[in-house]
């Protein structure tokens, strides 16, 4: 389980827990309505799906940080099922499924350095 934050700290590119799913905030907004509490409506996408939903918490909920570890690596390539990068630490070769990579695979090239995050 992650750490949780009041959700007044909420940052675009933070990584939360949402119904068990792991999140990327992509925006957020705190809202303080004429009449009632104030809450904050976050923009989110969710990491295994890609899909963007929109979220709203009451000023007073805290959010649970998904636990993700960041890796630099170089895109190698690709045998259909799954697409290949190398770690620039260690330079062990890392293994992607092509349904993660989705529409993003038109944007690799080879040697291209990229970021990948394991939750």
């Amino acid at each position: 389980m992650g750490e949780k934050i009041d959700i007044n700290r909420i940052a675009r590119d933070m990584f939360i827990m949402h119904k068990g799913e792991p999140y990327k905030v992509v925006d957020y907004e705190h809202v303080k309505p004429g009449k009632g509490q104030a809450f904050v409506r976050v923009k989110a996408k969710n990491m295994k799906t890609g899909n963007v939903v929109e979220i709203t918490y009451k000023a007073s909920d805290s959010i649970e940080l998904a636990d993700f570890e960041q890796r630099f690596a170089e895109y190698s390539y690709s045998d259909g099922d799954f697409y290949y990068f190398m770690d620039k630490n260690t330079y062990e070769m890392i293994a992607v499924s092509a349904d993660a990579v989705k529409d993003k695979a038109g944007f690799l090239k080879e040697g291209i350095d990229a970021v990948v995050y394991f939750h």
